[in-house]
């Protein structure tokens, strides 16, 4: 799960939306954005679901953003033990991976 300032920044730059755009059409302060961006500031909860709406955000991808700023809300601790399950979620996955291609060449 990448943290919810990066998917932020990202989803801006391919809207190419401006930073201040966005703060003018959520009615944030573009102070705010930035420091959300940056990771000094944690999304508002309150306000996700206009700023998902604003960025276009498709419905099948609003869970994913919802588990981000709730992960940024999270305790240090918390947040450290989630992202070392989701580190060993993805390594399992690609072993997983490579097994399955492997069966898949031997049979």
């Amino acid at each position: 799960m990448r943290p919810f300032g990066e998917l932020l920044a990202e989803t801006l730059a391919d809207r190419q939306m401006t930073q201040k755009s966005f703060a003018q059409r959520t009615k944030t302060p573009i102070s705010n954005v930035n420091e959300v961006i940056s990771g000094v500031r944690k999304p508002p909860l309150r306000r996700l679901a206009k700023w998902l709406e604003v960025l276009e955000v498709p419905a099948r991808e609003r869970e994913a953003w919802r588990q981000a700023a709730a992960v940024a809300h999270a305790k240090p601790e918390i947040r450290e033990v989630i992202e070392t399950l989701m580190k060993d979620k993805a390594f399992l996955q690609s072993m997983l991976d490579k097994v399955q291609g492997s069966e898949r060449t031997a049979g």
